[in-house]
Protein backbone atom coordinates (compact mmCIF):
# COMPACT_ATOMS: atom_id res chain seq x y z
CA UNK A 1 0.00 0.00 0.00
CA UNK A 2 0.99 3.25 -1.00
CA UNK A 3 -0.08 7.09 -0.68
CA UNK A 4 0.46 8.39 -3.88
CA UNK A 5 0.35 12.85 -4.47
CA UNK A 6 0.01 14.87 -7.61
CA UNK A 7 -0.31 17.99 -8.33
CA UNK A 8 -1.15 21.17 -10.57
CA UNK A 9 -2.30 19.20 -13.70
CA UNK A 10 -3.61 22.19 -15.22
CA UNK A 11 -5.70 20.24 -17.77
CA UNK A 12 -6.40 22.91 -20.79
CA UNK A 13 -7.13 22.50 -24.66
CA UNK A 14 -6.40 26.24 -25.80
CA UNK A 15 -2.81 25.09 -27.48
CA UNK A 16 -2.02 22.13 -29.83
CA UNK A 17 1.10 21.35 -27.69
CA UNK A 18 -0.57 21.25 -24.62
CA UNK A 19 -3.55 18.52 -25.97
CA UNK A 20 -0.33 16.58 -27.09
CA UNK A 21 1.19 17.01 -23.53
CA UNK A 22 -2.27 15.08 -21.49
CA UNK A 23 -2.09 12.61 -24.65
CA UNK A 24 1.09 11.88 -22.81
CA UNK A 25 0.33 12.25 -19.63
CA UNK A 26 -2.57 9.99 -19.86
CA UNK A 27 -0.59 7.20 -21.15
CA UNK A 28 1.48 7.84 -18.37
CA UNK A 29 -1.01 7.91 -15.70
CA UNK A 30 -2.65 5.02 -17.20
CA UNK A 31 0.26 2.27 -17.06
CA UNK A 32 2.22 3.80 -14.09
CA UNK A 33 2.99 1.43 -11.87
CA UNK A 34 1.96 2.70 -8.78
CA UNK A 35 -1.73 3.30 -10.34
CA UNK A 36 -3.37 0.23 -8.77
CA UNK A 37 -5.67 -0.99 -6.84
CA UNK A 38 -3.84 -1.40 -3.55
CA UNK A 39 -2.73 2.84 -3.84
CA UNK A 40 -4.33 5.69 -2.50
CA UNK A 41 -3.93 8.70 -5.24
CA UNK A 42 -4.04 12.47 -3.22
CA UNK A 43 -4.56 15.34 -6.16
CA UNK A 44 -3.11 19.06 -4.61
CA UNK A 45 -4.72 21.07 -6.69
CA UNK A 46 -5.13 23.34 -9.95
CA UNK A 47 -6.32 19.37 -12.04
CA UNK A 48 -7.57 22.02 -14.59
CA UNK A 49 -6.34 25.61 -15.80
CA UNK A 50 -9.78 27.06 -15.98
CA UNK A 51 -12.85 26.61 -13.90
CA UNK A 52 -15.31 26.90 -17.34
CA UNK A 53 -14.41 23.89 -19.76
CA UNK A 54 -15.67 22.42 -23.07
CA UNK A 55 -15.43 19.09 -24.58
CA UNK A 56 -12.19 18.91 -24.58
CA UNK A 57 -11.12 19.11 -20.94
CA UNK A 58 -14.19 17.32 -19.64
CA UNK A 59 -12.89 14.79 -21.72
CA UNK A 60 -9.81 14.20 -20.14
CA UNK A 61 -10.65 14.60 -16.65
CA UNK A 62 -13.00 11.81 -17.51
CA UNK A 63 -10.60 10.08 -19.20
CA UNK A 64 -8.35 10.89 -16.39
CA UNK A 65 -11.03 9.32 -13.79
CA UNK A 66 -11.30 6.27 -16.02
CA UNK A 67 -7.73 5.62 -16.27
CA UNK A 68 -7.57 5.66 -12.00
CA UNK A 69 -7.09 2.05 -10.40
CA UNK A 70 -6.56 3.56 -7.00
CA UNK A 71 -8.21 2.84 -3.87
CA UNK A 72 -9.50 5.81 -3.47
CA UNK A 73 -8.94 9.43 -4.79
CA UNK A 74 -8.81 12.66 -2.67
CA UNK A 75 -8.59 16.19 -4.32
CA UNK A 76 -7.76 19.37 -2.49
CA UNK A 77 -9.22 21.94 -3.89
CA UNK A 78 -6.97 24.47 -5.89
CA UNK A 79 -7.12 28.22 -7.02
CA UNK A 80 -7.69 27.00 -10.58
CA UNK A 81 -10.46 24.45 -9.91
CA UNK A 82 -13.57 26.82 -8.66
CA UNK A 83 -15.51 29.41 -10.66
CA UNK A 84 -19.44 31.13 -9.73
CA UNK A 85 -22.32 30.34 -11.50
CA UNK A 86 -25.23 31.37 -10.78
CA UNK A 87 -23.82 32.80 -8.00
CA UNK A 88 -22.68 29.64 -6.49
CA UNK A 89 -19.28 28.55 -6.02
CA UNK A 90 -19.09 25.19 -7.87
CA UNK A 91 -15.49 22.53 -8.64
CA UNK A 92 -15.08 22.06 -12.55
CA UNK A 93 -14.64 18.53 -11.69
CA UNK A 94 -18.09 18.18 -9.57
CA UNK A 95 -18.79 15.15 -11.46
CA UNK A 96 -16.52 13.09 -9.99
CA UNK A 97 -17.98 13.28 -7.00
CA UNK A 98 -20.44 10.97 -8.04
CA UNK A 99 -17.66 7.75 -7.97
CA UNK A 100 -17.91 6.76 -4.35
CA UNK A 101 -13.90 6.48 -4.00
CA UNK A 102 -13.21 9.85 -4.43
CA UNK A 103 -13.37 12.39 -2.06
CA UNK A 104 -13.05 16.14 -3.03
CA UNK A 105 -11.85 18.75 0.03
CA UNK A 106 -13.21 22.42 -0.34
CA UNK A 107 -12.73 23.08 3.13
CA UNK A 108 -9.94 21.91 5.61
CA UNK A 109 -10.35 18.50 6.86
CA UNK A 110 -8.46 16.53 8.32
CA UNK A 111 -8.87 12.69 7.23
CA UNK A 112 -6.96 9.74 7.53
CA UNK A 113 -5.82 7.38 4.91
CA UNK A 114 -4.96 3.76 5.58
CA UNK A 115 -3.59 4.80 9.12
CA UNK A 116 -1.91 8.16 8.11
CA UNK A 117 -3.79 11.43 9.59
CA UNK A 118 -3.84 13.49 6.84
CA UNK A 119 -4.79 17.85 7.19
CA UNK A 120 -6.27 18.51 3.55
CA UNK A 121 -6.05 22.53 3.14
CA UNK A 122 -8.11 23.70 0.25
CA UNK A 123 -7.89 26.76 -1.50
CA UNK A 124 -10.65 29.17 -0.54
CA UNK A 125 -11.72 32.90 -0.93
CA UNK A 126 -12.94 35.05 1.79
CA UNK A 127 -13.76 33.62 4.76
CA UNK A 128 -14.19 29.75 6.07
CA UNK A 129 -16.90 29.17 8.32
CA UNK A 130 -15.26 29.78 11.08
CA UNK A 131 -15.38 33.54 9.33
CA UNK A 132 -11.58 33.09 8.79
CA UNK A 133 -9.68 34.13 6.11
CA UNK A 134 -7.33 31.49 3.87
CA UNK A 135 -4.24 33.38 5.85
CA UNK A 136 -5.73 33.35 9.56
CA UNK A 137 -6.74 29.68 8.65
CA UNK A 138 -3.36 28.23 7.64
CA UNK A 139 -1.40 30.23 9.92
CA UNK A 140 -2.43 28.76 12.66
CA UNK A 141 -2.46 24.97 11.94
CA UNK A 142 0.49 24.50 13.97
CA UNK A 143 -1.55 25.43 16.87
CA UNK A 144 -4.64 23.20 16.08
CA UNK A 145 -3.29 20.06 14.90
CA UNK A 146 -0.53 17.63 16.39
CA UNK A 147 1.11 14.62 15.07
CA UNK A 148 0.14 14.73 11.68
CA UNK A 149 2.01 12.66 8.93
CA UNK A 150 1.04 14.88 6.21
CA UNK A 151 -0.45 18.04 5.40
CA UNK A 152 -1.65 18.72 1.77
CA UNK A 153 -2.68 22.11 0.60
CA UNK A 154 -2.84 24.74 -2.22
CA UNK A 155 -1.03 27.84 -0.81
CA UNK A 156 1.64 30.10 -0.27
CA UNK A 157 3.93 31.66 2.01
CA UNK A 158 4.48 35.36 2.60
CA UNK A 159 7.63 35.56 0.20
CA UNK A 160 5.21 34.33 -2.50
CA UNK A 161 3.13 37.15 -3.89
CA UNK A 162 3.77 41.16 -4.46
CA UNK A 163 2.16 42.33 -1.28
CA UNK A 164 0.26 40.52 1.17
CA UNK A 165 -1.84 37.84 -0.90
CA UNK A 166 -5.01 35.64 0.85
CA UNK A 167 -2.89 32.30 0.47
CA UNK A 168 -0.03 33.56 1.92
CA UNK A 169 -0.09 31.59 5.16
CA UNK A 170 2.45 32.42 8.02
CA UNK A 171 4.30 29.53 9.97
CA UNK A 172 4.49 26.95 7.42
CA UNK A 173 7.78 25.39 9.12
CA UNK A 174 5.79 25.54 12.49
CA UNK A 175 3.96 22.43 11.17
CA UNK A 176 5.09 19.64 13.22
CA UNK A 177 4.59 16.63 10.72
CA UNK A 178 6.15 14.24 8.70
CA UNK A 179 5.40 15.95 5.04
CA UNK A 180 4.03 19.27 3.67
CA UNK A 181 3.28 18.53 0.12
CA UNK A 182 1.01 20.36 -2.43
CA UNK A 183 1.04 23.22 -4.64
CA UNK A 184 2.78 25.77 -2.68
CA UNK A 185 2.91 29.08 -4.51
CA UNK A 186 6.13 30.28 -4.20
CA UNK A 187 8.55 33.50 -5.31
CA UNK A 188 12.06 33.59 -6.29
CA UNK A 189 13.63 36.72 -5.82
Amino acid sequence: MAICFLGDIHFRADKDHFMKAYEAFLSWFASWEENNENNHLVLAGDIVHTANNGGIVIRYLERFLGASKFKTLHIVVGNHDKKILANKWQVAYDFYRESENVFIYEEETLTEVEGQKILMCPYFLGVDKNGKTMKDAYSTISERYKNLDAVVGHFGDPSSSFGDGPDCIENLEKIFCKKVIGHIHTRVT
